[in-house]
């Protein structure tokens, strides 16, 4: 059976494992576009850029190593400020 061919680049398109990886891809640049809009929300909660940042690269790594999860969410923005915001008030209590 042969793979459909793409019309613009002439290429094979991919298997659905490809489909999947690309659709993860999708929202790995989606994240990447987010990260100066979740670094403000960050500093906005801390005050601080340095905590900001912390908070911004945990919940990337939150997110990115959990594909299965990413997968399964509809809004992946709305789950890192969901994270960074949780982050914050876990690093509040942590300070008493």
């Amino acid at each position: 059976m042969l793979e459909p061919i793409d019309k613009h680049c002439g290429c094979r398109l991919s298997t659905d494992l490809d489909m999947t990886s690309l659709m993860q891809q999708d929202v790995q640049h989606a994240i990447i576009d987010l990260i100066p809009d979740l670094r403000r929300f960050a500093r906005s909660l801390t005050g601080s850029t340095d905590a900001a940042n912390e908070l911004v690269q945990t919940a990337c790594q939150r997110v990115l190593s959990c594909p299965e999860a990413l997968a399964a969410v509809e809004q992946p923005a709305s789950w890192m400020y969901w994270i960074i915001r949780n982050g914050t008030v876990k690093g509040m209590g942590d300070l008493r």
